[in-house]
């Protein structure tokens, strides 16, 4: 299965910070790398918890050290016009694709369906085809 990139943006003290993220099925929440989750947090943001806690997926355990709620994010790729508040539960280390990972239990709080037979996503009353594999590369 082929996952597409999509550009995500979050408005922190009225500046815009635009990162990578991953729409991805298969991930249950939303999480965070470690770098991504210690930018927020020299940016003003609070924790919401502190506890480690843990989880499995397909692709292993969990462990989420740390909780924050950013209130305006947006997925810009999909609808420059939709935010919405999103709670980020940061991962203690970096090994991951994309600085966020936002996964099903996000997906289904958004009504933001992924359908494979129709090779799109559907958000908001509208159809937007997924990207070929490696459109969105760092330059």
């Amino acid at each position: 299965m082929s996952r597409s990139h999509l550009l995500g943006t979050h408005i922190i003290q009225e500046q815009i910070l635009a990162i990578k993220c991953l729409i991805d099925p298969c991930c249950i929440g939303v999480i965070a790398s470690q770098d991504f989750g210690k930018l927020l947090i020299d940016s003003g943001y609070e924790f919401m918890a502190d506890t480690v806690t843990m989880w499995n997926s397909r692709n292993g355990v969990f462990e989420i050290s740390q909780k924050i709620t950013l209130p305006l994010g947006m997925l810009p790729s999909l609808c420059r016009k939709c935010v919405f508040s999103i709670d980020i539960n940061i991962i203690p280390h970096n090994n991951c694709s994309y600085p966020l990972d936002i996964g099903c239990s996000m997906m289904y709080n958004l009504k933001l369906d992924v359908s494979l037979l129709k090779n799109s996503f559907d958000w908001q009353d509208l159809t937007l085809p997924f990207v070929p594999h490696g459109y969105w590369t760092d330059s």
